[in-house]
């Protein structure tokens, strides 16, 4: 090699090192942008949590969607219900534990390119089973079996996000879904419902699940929602189609490969724990107070596909699954919730 193609070789070398130092830079730079920005976000997503749990009426709730009686204990047979870790069946414990909960729940940040997240302690292309959800293009996720008090932070695809502070009320559900769910399993899943689920199991829920799949669109009921609400019936299908489209070729072909396929995307879809998180964060992008209702008429052009919203999308695709209940009954179904007032009228990647 003569003296000109090493001096060539060299600029070359030198281009590349300061190209790469300013790529540093600037993931630094970023990196720090969002740290900030999540950091004064958390904050407010779990005081907005906070005021919620602090309110009598949800307290109030959660009693009696638990059947708590006059001793102020959860019933035997619903205590340590879905693995939950509370350790008291007081309900007054359980909200305390609560408080106590968000008081260390922080926020932990990573790039999509990292191996591994900065906590360093789980692959993000992981093939175990209960990390599936913890993709690395995640734009935020939680995962119990690595923290009960972290939400992991994308910060490349969280800092593009409008919704930023949805996103993290959310995910901070998740982390006190796993100390002690809100609600019932059933009673979350009874509000999609057109007939009350009487022997509720998650394994029935999600038998029943792929049994309304197999079974296809309910057309009845669609016709009735597309004629009093006019909403455009190909509109409604979509939402149906577009939930078996997305598990492709995954969906069992008839009822007794449920249990022998089960398919990621449509747990995801009717999953209880999502589902909490969804109403919650749909609350808080609606600006809802717990002093309020959701309205069926703010549901409305979230099901017409005229406004888009994350949490409201994965609300619809449950909704249609389920055999579109009328729309009126499922919101007001949904206002009984606990973190939701008594009702006094008749493709983004969270995890």
């Amino acid at each position: 090699m003569n003296l000109q193609e090493n001096i060539t070789r060299l600029k070359q070398l030198m281009g590349v090192l300061s190209e790469q130092d300013t790529n540093t830079e600037v993931q630094t730079k970023d990196f720090s942008e969002c740290k900030k920005n999540v950091e004064t976000k958390f904050t407010e997503a779990k005081n907005f949590i906070i005021k919620w749990i602090s309110d009598p009426k949800t307290k109030e709730k959660f009693k009696k969607n638990w059947g708590v009686g006059q001793d102020n204990l959860i019933p035997t047979e619903q205590y340590r219900y879905m693995n939950s870790y509370a350790e008291s069946d007081n309900v007054d414990d359980i909200f305390n534990g609560y408080l106590e909960l968000l008081k260390k729940i922080q926020p932990d940040f990573y790039f999509t390119g990292d191996d591994k997240s900065l906590i360093n302690q789980i692959d993000l292309n992981t093939d175990n089973e209960s990390e599936k959800t913890n993709r690395g293009d995640a734009i935020a996720f939680v995962n119990k079996h690595l923290s009960k008090e972290t939400v992991l932070i994308n910060c490349e695809a969280f800092m593009n996000q409008a919704d930023q502070l949805s996103i993290l009320i959310h995910e901070i559900q998740h982390l006190l879904f796993f100390y002690f769910p809100f609600n019932p399993g059933e009673k979350i899943h009874n509000i999609f419902n057109t007939v009350d689920t009487k022997a509720y199991s998650e394994t029935g829920r999600i038998h029943d699940t792929f049994n309304r799949i197999l079974d296809g669109i309910n057309t009845k009921n669609l016709m009735n929602i597309s004629q009093k609400y006019g909403i455009d019936k190909n509109i409604l299908e979509d939402w149906f189609i577009e939930v078996k489209t997305k598990a492709g070729n995954k969906l069992p072909s008839n009822k007794v490969e449920i249990t022998q396929s089960p398919n990621y995307f449509y747990l995801y879809t009717c999953n209880e724990n999502e589902n909490m998180s969804n109403i919650m964060g749909l609350r808080s992008d609606l600006n809802i107070s717990p002093t309020e209702n959701i309205n069926y008429q703010d549901i409305i052009p979230f099901i017409k596909k005229e406004k888009i919203n994350v949490n409201a999308k994965w609300l619809i695709r449950c909704w249609a699954l389920n055999g579109y209940i009328d729309i009126q009954k499922w919101i007001n179904n949904m206002n009984l919730l606990a973190i939701n007032k008594q009702s006094s009228s008749g493709d983004r990647n969270l995890a």
